[in-house]
This record gives structure tokens, sequence and C-alpha cells, in this order.
């Protein structure tokens, strides 16, 4: 900032002088025109009055005691009548002769003179001698560069000032920086200005407050898929422990036992395969032509059985049969999770509703049950990673927390949206779109 003030304030110095120096020249030019014009007026009346060229020597002598020029006063045959220097009277001029300037005198009926300015030099040039009188005050150069100092001077103390209002929350930030590095995610910027650099801030806070949530289910998820693994496998041990030691017999029932405890352990590891292929973007859809209708029949017989110990009613509009484009497996994935969440939440007897409609090109889903609803807080929550509402682990209201997040992740594969409605008291609908025309594979 101060090398430009310099060549601001030397460039403009520099353009100051000549077009100051142009400006005295011009009016030293007008002046001088002035002065000749009068001269040559003076000269004139004199004639006039006297009939002839007495006293016109004394008037050139003034003039150029005054002008510092040398001046010279011919008649019509170029002969010299006056002679401010004494030197040229009587004697005969050339009409082509050279000088800085001449003027006619005019008379009556005509010229009756010629004034010669500084004769012998060449036309145009300039040899008068003008006096300047000298000005008490500063000149132009020194104001400049007095004004240039003052601006570096001034340059200097904002340059301080703003590079400590920008450098200030800029360091800050730096620190909190260095802390999240270390990671934690607990510190903020504390920056409340409404520039870039304030808002900079909010958006690493906002980052911070991110990696804090997620870092906290990270260490949650280690806590769930422990105990979601250590449950099955603890049973499975006991089983075959207990076999192995004769205490319980290899029957049917025992079997089934350890067969529901490896499903279960199944569904987990498919549950985090499913999650890291879908958002890692390696899913591939297998898209074809599917009746909407269909799949939301097949999905309502799938959790039947899991409704029917719950002695819930699975309600189904009958007006949903909608031809779609999509992957007709993912799509059944993402109804049994909405419906197994659903039964999860619903209390013995109650119910559940399942709608499809068509609107503006696309296809809209519904799964509504009438359980105790999401809580306001909790519903921009529902999913993400290893986040349950019901914080206990019970597997009576879900497992490790994969499943809704699945659910969106499949719905945006297929370009479309998922969406929580809820009131506390008043159950939960999760309602979804689809386009109906093809979509591409997700980037």
């Amino acid at each position: 900032m101060i090398v430009v003030i310099l060549i601001t304030v030397g460039m403009t110095a520099v353009f100051a002088n000549l077009a100051a120096r142009a400006e005295i020249n011009r009016l030293q030019g007008r002046e001088a025109a002035a002065h000749d014009q009068r001269l040559t007026k003076l000269l004139s009346d004199s004639y006039l009055y006297n009939g002839s060229w007495l006293g016109s020597q004394a008037i050139l002598k003034n003039a150029s005691a005054l002008y510092g020029e040398h001046l010279v006063l011919t008649d019509l045959q170029n002969q010299v009548v006056a002679d401010s220097n004494d030197s040229v009277i009587g004697q005969y001029l050339s009409a082509t002769g050279t000088s800085r300037q001449k003027a006619s005198v005019p008379g009556v009926e005509g010229p009756v003179g010629t004034l010669w300015f500084s004769p012998g030099v060449p036309a145009g040039a300039s040899t008068r001698s003008v006096v300047v009188a000298e000005s008490s005050g500063p000149s132009l150069s020194l104001l400049l560069i007095l004004s240039g100092l003052l601006a570096v001077g001034i340059a200097m103390i904002l340059t301080f000032f703003v590079s400590h209002r920008i450098l200030k929350p800029l360091e800050t930030l730096a620190r909190v920086s260095r802390q999240a590095a270390r990671r934690d995610f607990t510190v903020r910027a504390n920056v409340q200005s409404r520039d870039e650099v304030g808002e900079l801030a909010r958006t690493f806070n906002t980052m911070l407050a991110e990696l804090s949530r997620t870092e906290e289910l990270r260490r949650n998820l280690v806590g769930d898929v422990a105990h979601e693994l250590r449950t099955p496998l603890t049973n499975i041990r006991g089983y075959v422990e207990g076999i192995s030691d004769g205490l319980m017999q290899p029957d049917a029932e025992t079997l089934a036992s350890i067969r529901g405890e490896i499903q279960l352990l199944t569904r987990l590891i498919e549950d985090l395969q499913d999650l890291a292929l879908v958002e890692s973007g390696q899913m591939q859809l297998r898209l074809q032509s599917c009746d909407l209708g269909d799949l939301i029949r097949d999905a309502c017989l799938a959790v039947n059985p899991q409704a029917q110990a719950k002695s819930i009613a699975l309600e189904v509009d009958e007006a949903c049969r909608l031809p779609i484009q999509a992957d007709a497996q993912r799509v059944s994935q993402v109804l049994c999770n909405l419906l197994v969440n659903a039964i999860a939440h619903t209390p013995t007897g109650g119910r559940i509703q399942i709608w499809a409609r068509q609107a503006e090109g696309r296809v809209q889903v519904s799964v509504k049950d009438d359980g105790p609803g999401i809580a306001v807080e909790d519903q921009p929550y529902v999913f993400e990673r290893f986040f349950r509402v019901d914080k206990s682990r019970s597997r009576a209201t879900g497992g490790v927390g994969l499943g809704l997040t699945i659910t969106r992740r499949l719905i945006e594969a297929h370009q479309g949206e998922i969406e929580v409605i809820s009131q506390a008291g008043e159950g939960a609908e999760f309602r979804f779109t689809l386009p109906l025309e093809p979509v591409g594979q997700p980037a």
C-alpha cells in the first residue's frame, strides 16, 4: 500500500508540474499578446495625434524597459523610425526579416507602420524576459512531497488498524484450528464481525459442530456395534458350550435359536456393507420397469409376521398401482426398513397406513404409524448414522440405527427425497418421492 501511494504521489507530482508549467506558459502567452496589442494601439494613437512618429521613440524605450525586449518601429517603406536600443534608426529592414513577432500599426485608412519584436531572431522564438514575483509560500513540488509524506503516514496508521482487525480473527481461527487438529471439537471461534472473516468463522464453527456430532456418533458406534455383536455371539457361544458339555441337546429348537442369532449377525454385517457401498457411490442400481403397488404389497407381506405378533393392522391404499423405473430390490428394501421401523414404534393393537400417489412427474409414498412420535429436536437427526430416538439398546426399539440412514441413501441414489413429519404423541410419517422417468447412476 505504501509503495502504491508513493508511486501515485510521484506521478501526481510530475503531471501536476507539467500541467502547471503548461498553464503558466499559456497565461504568459495570453498576457504577452495583450501587451503587444496595447503597445500597437498606443503607437497608433500617438501617430494619429501627432500626425507623425514623433514621440514613438520614447514609447518604445519605456515598453522595452518594461518588457525587457528589443523593439523596432518601421514605416511603410520599412525604414526604422524608432528603436528602443538606438542602434538601427534610419536604416531599412528587410520585409522578410525574422523576429519573434511583428504587428501592423493601424492608421485611419490602413496600416501606417510595423512594430518588430526582437528583430533578428527566428520567428516564434521567445526572448521576452518575464519577471515572476517570488512567492513567500512553499512551491508546488514541496506541497506535493509533503502531501505524499502525510498520505504515507496516514496509510501506515490505517494499515496498522486494518491489519490488526483482519489478523486478530484470523489468529483466533488459526488457534482454534490447531485445537481442532488435536481432536478438540468443543472449541469455537469467537468472531462477531459481519464481514467475510466473520462469515468464515461462522462456517468454521458450524463445521466444528458437525465434527463434534460425528465424533460423538463414532464413539457411540463402537459401543452400539460392540453390543450388537456381543449379544448374538454370547448366545451362540452359550449354545455351543452347552451342547459340548452335554447340558443341551442339539435338537431343532436349539438349532433354530442358533440360526436366529446368526441371522442377527448377518443382518448387521449386511447393513454395514450396504451403508459403505451407498455412501461411497459404488452401489449399482439395476433399473427396470416395476409396479410400485406390487412392491408395497410384497413389503407388507414380508413384515406381516412382525405386525401380527403385535396385532398391528397394515392398511394399504388400493389405488397405489403406479409404474416406475427403479431398482425393485432396493425400493423393496426401503419399504421394508420403513415398515419395520414403524412396527417397532407402534404400540400393540395400533395401525400403520401406507399410500402412494402421483404428482408433478413424481410418485410420493407415505408410511405412517400411530406411535409416540418423534420429538422436534430429534427430527433433524433421524436419518443420521447410528442415531436412535430411543437411546436404550433394546432390540425391541431397533438395532444399531442404520436402517433409516440406508433408506435415505437409497432414495437419494434414485434421485428422490425423503422426509419425516411428526408431532409428539401423534405418530410419525415418513414420506419419500421417486421420479417416474429413468434415473442415472449416482455420482
